[in-house]
């Protein structure tokens, strides 16, 4: 048995082994971080064997606390014996799958009671050969769970794992391993430090013949492994956040970077808090996606942590609700629960975006009925206000003022004529946007009047039109101001809901103020005199816009409430969904029977998210919903003299009535 006493003496394993298996290999050092009040030298993690033995497979496996002091413990992959012996033979103690790709053997420590009462007994993995010292040490630093909290299983403490890390250098073998020899599989890293987990996998990097879908859904995986948050979750996170884009490292105009949006700003530090969990270079998170990846998984962990959300509540998207609302960083209860439902309403339709590189990532639709906590409280944007309806200038906004500071009171138009209309692109997200302009007093204010979602064309009001939002330099006593959200190198955020949407608000401003609707008056940011922005950038369409604001082009819905339903149905009710379509209601009174359908206004042609649904009183609730071009229903049921429910769907809108139309 030879004892590894130094990084370089692991080297010294069979040539001759490794010649014969046709394994390639590739050293390479890095550097892990490992809880102590002292360094244990590299002979204390492991031992190397040049040869086979009946009672210990070639390759390593851990030392005992003889060897090691409890005080300076390693924490390991470990699991609890409560009820069996372990041996010291090598003998298995539990029944690993064998194949002929791979066979692994189990190696076994015993940790004295009385030397170390707070770790009883564990057993390690080790792989035959020389890929073992790789798996042994994957699941002494990359084991997923709470780190050096597993010592709590063991009769430990978490408050126990010392409060010092120290550097040890280790020579990792990395592997180019042919399939034949070794059945790769997906690593689940978490280096560990006191107080924070930091994913090794970033370092050691994956199996040459390990099938990839890619570096940016490889990230996720390795993030969602390292941090225990769902992976799904994670992807709708960042999409959300920014389809997907880094955008070069550029800050977004709330501060944000890459593709989880790590904010720096005078409110908001999440990229410092990321650069604190996992140790990488602030410099990295904003430039590197697989960093940046890792450091917004990193403080959604956190945040779950503080949130005190356990390991079985960690695996269910749905339990992470508060979670994500707390990550966009909102001022307002009522802007991170509208962040919160976006994540959600994209985990449940699904996600298929492409990176700039043109990897497509993609997340599978879901049923996801997400639990709010305090968050179900919580009313929606715009509705904890007695004032809100009236506040609102026109009609389909919903209203959220932004900071005082951030407008100016006026009393336009008297004080001043209003005769432009200027298009923005918010270069952040919709939720982002608005608390951005909720968020003062701050250096360089700044609103808009409205703010428009890409998704659905939803819209929200935070400046009345009579006073002055901070929005155009020159051009603000003489216009109304429009954010967009998204970014102008992006063209996926600009949506036929949002143009429509947008342009159905433009068309009523014009025709309020006597604006004419041409691209002399209705102008792009970069069109002010003297601005220094570019939005909305190349990748919005004037033509597709102007056409909709005077009218023409674009398709409509060929379809009506009634051809749906079918002959004899007469409309008694109906709701709006927003901009994105409409739910009706209708009865037949040869037959006795109601009928619901939801009529598209948006995305049509396109399939998405659209449903519609009735329930009679003392009845089974009936819901038709799916991704649909056009409409959902019909739903059809006998209700004469009985009350009924009725309600539906289209984009993130929702309309749910009472019982009523009792006869």
């Amino acid at each position: 048995m030879t004892r590894c006493r130094s990084p370089a003496a692991c080297s010294s394993l069979s040539r001759a082994a490794l010649t014969s298996s046709s394994r390639t290999l590739e050293w390479t050092t890095v550097r892990i971080l490992i809880p102590r009040r002292r360094a244990p030298s590299t002979s204390s993690l492991l031992r190397c064997s040049s040869r086979p033995s009946s009672r210990e497979p070639t390759g390593c496996r851990a030392r005992s606390s003889r060897d090691e002091p409890a005080s300076s413990r390693i924490c390991r992959r470990t699991r609890s014996l409560s009820s069996t012996r372990s041996t010291s033979t090598g003998t298995p103690l539990s029944t690993p799958t064998t194949s002929s790709r791979r066979r692994v053997s189990w190696a076994s420590d015993t940790f004295s009671s009385t030397r170390s009462p707070r770790f009883s007994k564990a057993i390690v993995r080790c792989a035959e050969g020389p890929v073992g010292v790789v798996r042994f040490l994957d699941d002494l630093y990359a084991w997923p769970d709470h780190a050096c909290r597993q010592q709590e299983r063991f009769g430990g403490s978490a408050d126990a794992a010392p409060a010092e890390a120290g550097d040890g250098v280790v020579r990792v073998l990395r592997r180019n391993v042919e399939e034949k020899h070794v059945k790769p599989r997906l690593r689940r890293p978490a280096a560990l430090l006191a107080g924070a987990i930091i994913p090794l996998s970033l370092l050691i990097g994956q199996p040459a013949g390990a099938t990839s879908a890619g570096p940016v859904a490889d990230a996720f995986a390795r993030a969602s492994a390292a941090y225990e948050v769902p992976r799904d979750l994670l992807v709708s996170v960042a999409y959300a956040e920014t389809h997907l884009d880094g955008h070069g490292g550029k800050p977004s105009a709330s501060g944000g970077y890459g593709v989880m949006h790590l904010v720096s700003n005078p409110k908001t530090h999440s990229l410092e808090r990321a650069a604190t969990l996992t140790k990488l270079p602030v410099a990295s998170l904003k430039t590197d996606t697989t960093a940046n990846i890792t450091g917004g998984a990193a403080v959604l962990r956190a945040l779950a942590d503080e949130l005190g959300l356990g390991a079985d509540a960690r695996k269910d998207p749905a339990k992470w609700y508060s979670a994500v609302a707390r990550y966009g960083n909102a001022s307002q209860p009522e802007v991170a629960k509208l962040y919160a439902d976006t994540v959600y309403d994209l985990l449940g339709g699904g996600v298929s975006a492409s990176t700039p590189e043109g990897e497509t990532v993609k997340v599978a639709a879901r049923a996801v009925e997400p639990d709010r906590g305090s968050y179900a409280k919580v009313q929606k944007l715009g509705e904890n206000s007695t004032l809100a309806a009236a506040a609102v200038d026109y009609p389909g906004a919903t209203w959220a003022a932004a900071h005082s500071s951030n407008y100016a009171v006026s009393d336009r138009p008297t004080s001043d004529a209003i005769d432009r209309i200027v298009i923005h692109v918010a270069q952040g997200t919709y939720a982002g946007t608005i608390d951005w302009f909720q968020t003062g007093p701050r250096p360089n204010p700044t609103s808009a009047h409205y703010v428009v979602r890409s998704s659905d064309g939803a819209i929200t009001q935070m400046v009345r039109e009579k006073d002055r939002a901070f929005h155009a330099g020159d051009y603000n006593r003489r216009s109304v101001g429009i954010e967009h959200e998204g970014w102008v190198d992006q063209a996926s955020w600009f949506t036929d809901a949002m143009y429509r949407s947008s342009a159905a608000l433009t068309r009523n401003i014009a025709d309020r103020y006597g604006i004419p609707k041409d691209r002399s008056h209705i102008i792009g940011h970069s069109e002010v005199p003297t601005a220094d922005h570019t939005d909305p950038g190349p990748y919005w369409n004037w033509t597709t816009y102007m056409n909709y604001v005077n009218g023409t082009g674009g398709p409509t819905n060929p379809h009506t409430p009634e051809s749906v339903c079918g002959s004899g149905y007469k409309v008694i009710d109906s709701a709006p969904l927003g901009t994105a379509g409409k739910v009706y209601l209708l009865y037949n009174s040869t037959s006795g029977k109601n009928c619901v359908a939801t009529i598209k206004t948006a995305s049509i042609g396109q399939a998405t998210a659209t449903s519609a649904y009735l329930e009679v009183e003392g009845q089974t609730r009936v819901t038709n919903s799916g991704n649909f071009s056009y409409y959902a229903g019909p739903v059809i049921a006998a209700a004469a003299d009985k009350c009924v429910k009725w309600g539906g769907k289209a984009g993130t809108y929702t309309y749910d009535s009472g019982f009523e139309h009792c006869s």
